[in-house]
């Protein structure tokens, strides 16, 4: 596992892989956080209502591992969140 700083044009993005990268979200300020949902030791919504109580920052979360439709269905109703579907790498350079 792995987090990640990224500067593209600019603006900070945060890819979040593993629970370290809760403690770079406190310590910077991003544009944009991309976040796993499979972590260690945590779901990437436990901690989206950990990010959500002291930010708004927009957050894409990476749905891979799904299991059915409605499940799926249940995480597209979060508000202000994005599900994409998992056809392409999150690896930004």
């Amino acid at each position: 596992m792995y987090t990640r700083n990224e500067v593209i044009n600019g603006d900070m993005i945060l890819v979040i892989m593993d629970i370290e990268g809760f403690e770079l979200f406190y310590e910077n300020s991003y544009q944009l956080v991309i976040l796993d949902i499979m972590l260690p030791g945590m779901t990437g919504h436990e901690l989206l209502r950990e990010i959500r109580k002291i930010s708004d920052t927009p957050i894409l979360m990476d749905k891979f591992g799904f299991e059915s439709l409605k499940q799926e269905w249940w995480h597209y109703s979060l508000k202000d969140e994005i599900y994409p579907n998992k056809y392409f790498d999150f690896l930004v350079s």
